[in-house]
């Protein structure tokens, strides 16, 4: 996790909205970016949603209340089978 702005006292995971570019709120305030990956080898549902809760988890502890999913890819060779996402 890259921290680019102010952080806040933390909260639940359980708390934190996922957006995107169609519904995020006008007066959001970026505190940083998050970059997880998880290996997809079981589902690429089961890891995408193993990112989320990654996300939702290390976005709490700063006190984000919400999430702007950036992208998501999936890769997958002889050594890899991942989910990448970027969010802010």
């Amino acid at each position: 996790m890259i921290i680019s702005g102010s952080t806040y006292p933390a909260i639940a995971a359980g708390e934190v909205k996922v957006y995107n570019e169609k519904n995020i709120p006008d007066d959001y305030e970026i505190i940083g970016i998050i970059n997880v990956k998880s290996d997809a080898s079981f589902g690429r549902n089961s890891a995408t949603n193993r990112n989320l809760e990654k996300v939702k988890e290390k976005a709490a502890s700063v006190g984000a209340n919400g999430l702007l999913i950036g992208g998501v890819s999936h890769k997958k060779n002889y050594w890899d089978d991942s989910i990448q996402m970027n969010v802010t």
